[in-house]
Protein backbone atom coordinates (compact mmCIF):
# COMPACT_ATOMS: atom_id res chain seq x y z
CA UNK A 1 0.00 0.00 0.00
CA UNK A 2 2.78 2.41 0.57
CA UNK A 3 3.60 2.29 -2.73
CA UNK A 4 0.95 2.94 -4.22
CA UNK A 5 -0.04 5.75 -1.59
CA UNK A 6 3.56 7.15 -2.93
CA UNK A 7 2.98 6.83 -6.53
CA UNK A 8 -0.61 8.96 -6.24
CA UNK A 9 1.55 11.39 -4.40
CA UNK A 10 -0.58 10.13 -1.30
CA UNK A 11 2.31 8.89 1.35
CA UNK A 12 2.49 12.81 2.87
CA UNK A 13 -0.79 12.75 4.12
CA UNK A 14 -0.26 8.83 5.79
CA UNK A 15 2.96 9.38 6.72
CA UNK A 16 2.17 13.04 8.52
CA UNK A 17 -1.81 12.46 8.56
CA UNK A 18 -4.23 15.28 8.38
CA UNK A 19 -6.18 17.90 10.62
CA UNK A 20 -10.20 17.30 10.33
CA UNK A 21 -11.94 20.17 10.14
CA UNK A 22 -15.67 20.87 10.06
CA UNK A 23 -17.02 21.53 6.70
CA UNK A 24 -17.76 25.08 5.96
CA UNK A 25 -21.56 25.96 5.40
CA UNK A 26 -21.01 26.95 1.86
CA UNK A 27 -18.63 24.08 0.76
CA UNK A 28 -21.27 21.86 -0.57
CA UNK A 29 -23.06 25.07 -2.58
CA UNK A 30 -19.25 25.95 -3.68
CA UNK A 31 -18.03 22.13 -4.36
CA UNK A 32 -21.98 20.96 -6.54
CA UNK A 33 -21.42 24.44 -8.53
CA UNK A 34 -17.79 23.94 -9.87
CA UNK A 35 -18.88 20.37 -10.59
CA UNK A 36 -22.08 21.39 -12.41
CA UNK A 37 -19.38 24.29 -14.61
CA UNK A 38 -18.42 20.22 -16.60
CA UNK A 39 -20.27 19.75 -19.64
CA UNK A 40 -19.52 17.16 -22.14
CA UNK A 41 -18.88 18.76 -26.11
CA UNK A 42 -18.96 15.74 -28.74
CA UNK A 43 -16.05 15.96 -31.38
CA UNK A 44 -18.76 18.31 -33.62
CA UNK A 45 -18.69 20.85 -31.00
CA UNK A 46 -22.25 20.15 -29.32
CA UNK A 47 -23.55 19.56 -26.26
CA UNK A 48 -24.22 15.99 -24.84
CA UNK A 49 -26.96 16.25 -21.65
CA UNK A 50 -25.32 14.68 -19.07
CA UNK A 51 -27.69 13.09 -16.78
CA UNK A 52 -27.24 14.90 -13.08
CA UNK A 53 -27.29 13.43 -9.56
CA UNK A 54 -30.53 13.88 -7.84
CA UNK A 55 -30.25 16.90 -4.86
CA UNK A 56 -31.76 15.09 -2.26
CA UNK A 57 -28.45 12.23 -3.25
CA UNK A 58 -26.35 14.88 -3.29
CA UNK A 59 -26.96 16.14 0.06
CA UNK A 60 -27.28 12.96 1.60
CA UNK A 61 -24.14 11.50 0.32
CA UNK A 62 -22.43 15.47 1.36
CA UNK A 63 -23.84 14.83 4.82
CA UNK A 64 -23.68 11.32 5.41
CA UNK A 65 -27.06 11.00 5.98
CA UNK A 66 -26.90 6.72 5.40
CA UNK A 67 -31.06 6.88 6.13
CA UNK A 68 -32.20 8.73 2.40
CA UNK A 69 -29.18 6.56 1.27
CA UNK A 70 -30.99 3.28 2.33
CA UNK A 71 -34.24 4.56 0.25
CA UNK A 72 -32.13 4.62 -3.04
CA UNK A 73 -31.50 1.09 -5.01
CA UNK A 74 -28.92 -0.35 -5.03
CA UNK A 75 -28.21 -0.58 -8.58
CA UNK A 76 -29.07 3.13 -8.63
CA UNK A 77 -25.65 4.25 -6.67
CA UNK A 78 -23.87 3.86 -9.85
CA UNK A 79 -25.99 5.23 -12.05
CA UNK A 80 -26.41 8.96 -9.90
CA UNK A 81 -23.41 10.86 -11.16
CA UNK A 82 -22.75 14.60 -10.74
CA UNK A 83 -21.66 16.39 -14.05
CA UNK A 84 -18.04 15.22 -13.19
CA UNK A 85 -19.09 11.81 -13.16
CA UNK A 86 -18.42 11.35 -9.56
CA UNK A 87 -20.83 8.37 -7.57
CA UNK A 88 -22.65 8.90 -4.21
CA UNK A 89 -19.31 7.29 -2.84
CA UNK A 90 -17.17 10.01 -4.28
CA UNK A 91 -19.19 12.68 -2.56
CA UNK A 92 -19.42 11.26 0.75
CA UNK A 93 -15.64 10.56 0.36
CA UNK A 94 -15.09 14.16 -0.55
CA UNK A 95 -17.01 15.48 2.32
CA UNK A 96 -15.36 13.34 4.94
CA UNK A 97 -18.57 11.29 5.78
CA UNK A 98 -16.88 8.25 7.29
CA UNK A 99 -19.91 6.47 8.51
CA UNK A 100 -21.25 6.61 5.05
CA UNK A 101 -18.31 5.70 3.07
CA UNK A 102 -17.94 2.24 5.63
CA UNK A 103 -22.25 1.75 4.91
CA UNK A 104 -21.92 2.21 1.04
CA UNK A 105 -18.86 -0.16 0.83
CA UNK A 106 -21.01 -2.90 2.73
CA UNK A 107 -23.33 -3.00 -0.26
CA UNK A 108 -22.92 -5.70 -2.58
CA UNK A 109 -23.26 -3.84 -5.82
CA UNK A 110 -21.31 -1.22 -4.76
CA UNK A 111 -17.79 -2.18 -3.93
CA UNK A 112 -17.12 -1.49 -7.73
CA UNK A 113 -17.62 2.50 -6.71
CA UNK A 114 -14.41 2.28 -5.32
CA UNK A 115 -12.41 1.67 -8.11
CA UNK A 116 -14.66 4.01 -10.21
CA UNK A 117 -13.05 7.54 -11.54
CA UNK A 118 -14.31 10.45 -12.47
CA UNK A 119 -13.73 12.73 -15.72
CA UNK A 120 -10.19 13.91 -13.65
CA UNK A 121 -9.33 10.21 -13.57
CA UNK A 122 -9.82 10.64 -9.40
CA UNK A 123 -11.29 7.58 -7.56
CA UNK A 124 -13.24 8.29 -4.50
CA UNK A 125 -9.77 7.63 -2.35
CA UNK A 126 -8.41 9.99 -4.76
CA UNK A 127 -10.58 13.12 -3.53
CA UNK A 128 -10.82 11.98 0.46
CA UNK A 129 -7.01 12.59 0.28
CA UNK A 130 -6.87 15.76 -1.04
CA UNK A 131 -9.60 17.05 1.33
CA UNK A 132 -7.49 15.14 3.98
CA UNK A 133 -9.94 12.81 4.79
CA UNK A 134 -7.25 9.96 4.23
CA UNK A 135 -8.16 8.63 7.86
CA UNK A 136 -11.75 6.82 6.97
CA UNK A 137 -10.19 4.15 4.36
CA UNK A 138 -7.88 2.93 7.20
CA UNK A 139 -10.33 2.45 9.79
CA UNK A 140 -12.96 0.69 7.45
Amino acid sequence: MRTLFISEDLWELVDKGYVEEEIPGDAMRDVRKNDAKVAAHDGDGSQTDIPVMDDSVYKAAAKGDIEVLKTIPESEFHAQLTPKHNTILHIASEFGQTECVKWILTLPACSSLLRCPNLNRDTPLHLAAREGHLKMWWSH
